[in-house]
């Protein structure tokens, strides 16, 4: 039953890339929906405006919302606090990690399990669609390369619209533009004997169209969406629309160019019954969409309304709250930006001595012994000194003593706050820059044993504590990521340390080991402890397996060294 449940844990909340990737398409797809109710609301405007919209839709599958709130984490600027105790997420930060929602309910001690393949089966899913598309565009381009190969300049008279680069072919395709930034149009031998003078100028003032409108670069953005899509079909679905809209805005040109309705309607008729519809979405043609609608609504000539000022407030409005909306979320985030309260007054001196390295916060004074600023840098962003990366050498070497005085009422500041307050004081007098990354270093995962967890759980609202020293460790509804941090301290693992029990909640726990260098007065003779590893393996029911781990990184970006007082 335990296996059943993991197994569907895995498909609900996908690791890693899965996950990303699914977020991803939840996110565009809800983004879709919108835009399909946004053509909707505007049938009765002009087809371009809906093409668009589509355009924008298709784009959005290129654009993670994660993107735009990496960027915006990169954004400094000074902005009110927020609050951060029982604060209540925001729809963007919701919709940015929905599968957060589907987490499993905690177990005691699960059953071991072997590595889900479903991530292994939708990536062959995937790149299955993503051959199958490539290989499916790689030889309808090459019928459309031999026809342009075959292709010749055709008489300068035959041409009596505004100049373009047009080219006579063999080929029985249909009239298209081929090309993006050094468009050709291409026209089958005989057409100007097939078609009337009238029905021939409306079909190259629709080929214009398209080269005007860069048509064939939006289909060549689709084209790639689609192809990293694999075989999505809501992908599909809109390519679909966006020829739809791409063709009936170029008829809606063509009819505004005073082109007779009937002598353009004709001669779209007759080159769907002579030649071979486009191979390609990037070679604009003229046999796009629904032919009956779109003869209907040539003949009918309706004049389509111009968007008002407030549906161009709207469309505007949408835009740029799309756009801002996961930047600000991301600046949110930034760490090392806000500043809900600051030190009252702080004085930094170089250390002393090469003493021990400490801190303490005494009251309404907050001091540091010897402390360089790396560490000063993991103390107030609580990651272990192998998670920080750059900046100059001096960040390590150079230590320093810090007192501090905390203004207000101290006794009521919790950890994390002061934690937000040496970080204001670091980008204050080092002018500290930082980034969050995530990176793959050597370490350990810690995973439960086949034989199963071996550990008491805690009650809920119970007091959390956990001391340990060379050789012995007693946790007190402990967490399985406090427990990991503390491995990672601990001389004898010496790596980082990540939890991938999949267990939630606290638990209690005694461990003892035989250190790596013991004490050489201790009768050793008589201690018949384990490594530290096999005591989490033997006494927990849990396992230190070796690997390459992601971790939350700092890097620092800027640091100076400070004024001395």
């Amino acid at each position: 039953m335990n296996l059943q449940i993991h197994a569907l844990a895995d498909l609900l909340a996908p690791p890693g890339t899965i996950h990303a990737v699914a977020t991803h398409l939840w996110q565009s797809s809800l983004f879709t929906l919108a835009v399909w109710l946004a053509t909707l609301a505007l049938r009765r405007n002009r087809a371009a405006v809906r093409h668009g919209l589509w355009l924008a839709a298709s784009v959005k599958f290129l654009v993670p919302l994660a993107l735009l709130m990496g960027l915006g984490s990169h954004i400094e600027w000074r902005k009110a606090p927020a609050p951060t105790r029982n604060r209540a997420p925001s729809v963007m930060e919701e919709i940015s990690q929905p599968f957060a929602l589907l987490a499993p309910a905690p177990l005691l001690a699960p059953v071991p399990r072997a590595p889900s393949r479903i991530p292994a089966v939708l990536f062959g899913v995937w790149l299955c669609g993503f051959a199958a598309n490539n290989l499916a565009w790689w030889r309808r381009w090459r019928r459309v390369r031999a026809a342009l190969r075959a292709a010749s300049l055709p008489p300068p008279e035959s041409l009596t619209t505004e100049p373009v680069r047009a080219m006579y072919t063999p080929a029985r395709l249909e009239p298209g533009v081929f090309g993006i930034f050094r468009p050709v149009l291409l026209l089958p031998e005989g057409i100007t004997e097939r078609l009337t003078p009238a029905q021939f100028q409306a079909i190259l003032a629709h080929e214009v169209c398209h080269i005007r409108r860069r048509d064939n670069l939006a289909a060549a953005i689709h084209m790639a969406v689609e192809g990293c899509s694999g075989s999505n079909p809501l992908v599909w679905w809109m390519q679909n629309r966006m020829v739809e809209e791409r063709e009936r805005a170029c008829d809606e040109e063509v009819l505004r160019m005073a082109n007779d309705p009937q002598d353009y309607a004709e001669g779209i008729v007759s080159v769907c019954k002579l030649y071979l519809e486009s191979p390609l979405v990037c070679f604009s043609g003229v046999t796009g969409s629904n032919l009956k609608r779109r003869v209907e609504a040539i003949m009918i000539n309706r004049d389509t309304n111009k968007l008002n000022f407030g549906k161009k407030a709207a469309l505007a409005a949408a835009g740029i709250v799309a756009v801002t909306v996961p930047l600000a979320v991301g600046q949110s985030q930034t760490p090392g930006v806000e500043k809900r309260r600051e030190f009252e007054v702080a004085s930094i001196r170089r250390a002393n001595d090469d003493g021990d390295h400490d801190s303490n916060r005494d009251n309404a004074i907050f001091r540091t012994h010897n402390l360089s600023l790396k560490r000063l840098i993991s103390q107030a962003y609580g990651i272990d000194l192998r998670q920080i990366y750059g900046g100059p050498n001096w960040v390590d070497s150079d230590s320093y003593d810090i007192n501090a005085r905390i203004a207000g009422d101290a006794a009521r500041l919790t950890g994390n706050e002061v934690s937000q307050m040496i970080q204001s004081l670091l980008a204050d007098r080092f002018k500290l820059v930082i980034h969050r990354e995530t990176r793959q270093i050597s370490g350990y995962e810690l995973v439960v044993a086949k034989k199963g967890a071996r550990m008491e759980r805690a009650k809920p609202d119970g007091h959390s504590d956990l001391h340990s020293n060379n050789t012995h460790l007693k946790a007190e509804n402990v967490t399985m990521e406090n427990f990991a941090k503390s491995l990672s301290r601990n001389r004898d693992v010496g790596e980082l340390v990540v939890d991938k029990t999949g267990l939630t909640g606290g638990f209690n726990f005694e461990l003892d080991w035989m250190p790596e260098r013991p004490d050489p007065r201790a009768d050793a003779s008589s201690d018949d402890r384990s490594s530290i590893f096999t005591a989490v393996q033997e006494q927990l029911g849990l396992k230190l397996e070796s690997a390459k781990v992601p971790v939350p990184a700092i890097v620092i970006d800027r640091a100076e060294k400070p004024e001395l007082d």
